[in-house]
């Protein structure tokens, strides 16, 4: 949840949680828009506003992470840039919709070689609607006597994006967003993995690790080596070639035992 907001708001508040103060129990993340940003006497304030009531908290008690800071000291900007490009993405799929819609229905245009007042001519438009157009004609074969000097089909095809326009605006939103299609699909290769932990989740972990390193100690605790730590193992990812090359190399040096070379194998 906390990388939820994170990326879809760029402001991500985290609220301690207490059983008896002053020892949190544990952090929850706050939806950036039910916080107020509150001064008094010279000191910041986050008032969290919930269904049931309100709390309010002095700043350094309140967890942040943020990105894109540029109006804001405590919020980040939207994600408003990126509007444009998946306003395109949508108006493109809203094309393939329409095409889908209109493709399953035939149009025509008939040219009378004779004048008919307007209500022979609503009477004839429907004869022939149903004499070649209905459930009946399973033939497929439209016929039109004299009376018509000109008869054609007309076929919609809507414009939509060609492909290799199409994977220029997504490799835009997956740039945006710090991500690549392998990622998505689960199709990453060890070396694609590792350099989307370093360039994306490492970051996220190291900037969490201090938010909540800040909220939970004070500065004499922080001077003895107190620290909260994200992290993940990102052996446990590679493939099984890479891990034994890993384990055979770190064991046979004495820097894994037998159960931390388990634990990789999982």
């Amino acid at each position: 949840k906390l990388a939820t907001l994170y990326e879809t708001d760029n402001t991500a508040f985290i609220f301690p949680l207490y059983e008896v103060e002053p020892r949190p129990v544990g952090f929850y993340p706050v939806k950036a828009q039910t916080v107020q940003h509150l001064i008094y006497d010279n000191q910041d304030y986050f008032k969290f506003m919930f269904s049931s009531g309100a709390v309010t908290l002095p700043k350094d008690e309140v967890g942040i992470l943020n990105k894109f800071n540029y109006r804001s000291d405590f919020y980040g900007a939207s994600n408003s840039a990126i509007n444009p490009t998946l306003d395109l993405i949508n108006a493109n799929n809203q094309g393939i919709i329409e095409g889908v819609k209109n493709s399953a229905s035939l149009r025509f245009i008939a040219k009378l070689a004779t004048v008919l007042q307007p209500k022979d001519l609503t009477a004839e438009r429907k004869r022939l609607v149903e004499d070649n157009l209905g459930a009946d004609n399973n033939g497929g074969v439209f016929l039109a006597d004299a009376k018509y000097d000109d008869i054609k089909q007309i076929t919609s095809e809507p414009f939509t994006v060609n492909a290799a326009q199409m994977r220029e605006i997504e490799e835009s939103v997956f740039t945006y967003f710090g991500t690549n299609k392998n990622i998505l699909q689960n199709k990453f290769t060890p070396d694609e993995w590792s350099a989307y932990y370093e360039g994306k989740i490492e970051p996220f972990a190291i900037q969490a690790s201090l938010t909540h390193t800040s909220m939970k100690f004070t500065d004499k605790e922080l001077a003895y080596g107190n620290k909260i730590i994200f992290t993940a193992n990102r052996l446990q990812y590679e493939s099984t070639a890479t891990k034994l090359n890993a384990i055979t190399s770190l064991f046979d040096r004495g820097m894994l035992t037998q159960n931390q070379a388990a634990d990789i194998m999982q």
